[in-house]
């Protein structure tokens, strides 16, 4: 079961991959649909993104890359107002305390690591992913292929697990 709140809690989210193709249609999409819930959203990601979002969630600009160390220990650092971290994509902050979320797309990256554009990249994804995945408090898998494919390949236990499917834009 997701994460459940009174409506007072401060949920981070990180924007960052927003312009990608996949996962940003992901995040912009989920983004935008979350006006209507009764919380507090944080967001964190390039400025150039700010646009894309609802002006009434807070926004903090960041140019934090992905795969390194800067999100390692920058995420946490800028996010540590929030109860609870939400990263749609896997490269999450393995030592952020509080609750996270992280939402997997799928396994491709471990499945076929050589189409990974850098040995950094390859290196996160078959090192850190596994160690972040068992540390999240609650994983969305977008599929019953990609719940399966997490329980399977990272023996990740099946009831931190929920399949949220891709909805469809108005």
């Amino acid at each position: 079961m997701l994460i459940k709140g009174d409506g007072s809690k401060r949920i981070g989210i990180d924007v960052r991959m927003a312009h990608c193709t996949g996962i940003g249609r992901y995040i912009r999409g989920t983004v935008s649909a979350l006006h209507n819930v009764h919380w507090k959203y944080i967001l964190f990601g390039p400025h150039r993104h700010r646009e894309d979002f609802p002006v009434q969630m807070s926004f903090i600009n960041t140019d934090i890359p992905i795969y390194g160390l800067r999100e390692q220990i920058g995420i946490p650092l800028l996010a540590k107002e929030c109860d609870c971290l939400h990263i749609p994509h896997y490269n999450a902050p393995l030592f952020w305390k509080k609750k996270l979320i992280i939402t997997i797309h799928d396994l491709i990256h471990l499945h076929f690591p050589d189409h990974l554009t850098s040995p950094l990249a390859r290196l996160y994804s078959s090192t850190l992913l596994p160690l972040i995945l068992r540390r999240a408090d609650q994983i969305i898998a977008v599929s019953k292929f990609t719940k399966d494919d997490l329980i399977k390949t990272l023996r990740i236990d099946a009831r931190k697990i929920t399949v949220i499917h891709h909805g469809v834009d108005t």
